[in-house]
């Protein structure tokens, strides 16, 4: 299967490339080849597969990167930048919100029904329950609002879209 992988510099990105290493035909996409370099010490360096960059705020390098691919696993995310407060700093809804938009609907418009989003590490909530539909993330930073914009666009492209 021809698989691109959105987020793959970064450090579940790697783990999925070698898991998909020798299974599937894959196409990694980042924003630079610097990109590699923040997770290094994981693997030593760049991936030396298929790789596009592009800015994933982009439709058009979204799509383009799209072409000829089967499926889609998307794991970009952003964190937000040191010393940057939240009301300053557009990139978590340009990254993290309009990324995921422009991937749902490069791949829709390109009849990809094979999308796997890969959301927050936060899997338990600090009061001890599973984070589920109706049980979220009890922070209200940018980054936990935009990680659960995430979810509802995948849920709304699903119900929309199949």
């Amino acid at each position: 299967m021809k698989v691109a992988v959105f987020g793959a510099a970064g450090w579940v990105g790697r783990a999925v490339l070698k898991n998909f290493a020798g299974r599937h035909q894959v196409r990694a996409f980042e924003l630079n080849p610097g990109a590699w370099d923040t997770y290094s010490r994981f693997d030593g360096g760049p991936w030396d597969g298929d790789t596009v960059y592009g800015n994933i705020a982009s439709f058009q390098d979204v799509d383009g990167a799209l072409e000829e691919i089967e499926s889609v696993v998307h794991l970009t995310a952003y964190f937000g930048r040191k010393g940057v407060a939240d009301e300053h700093d557009e990139m978590p809804f340009l990254i993290n919100v309009k990324g995921l938009w422009n991937v749902l609907e490069a791949a829709r418009r390109r009849r990809i029904r094979r999308v796997v989003h890969v959301g927050s590490c936060h899997v338990k909530h600090p009061a001890g329950k599973f984070f589920t539909a109706d049980v979220r993330r009890p922070d209200g930073s940018l980054y936990a609002v935009g990680k659960r914009l995430q979810e509802e666009l995948c849920r709304q492209y699903h119900e929309a879209h199949g």
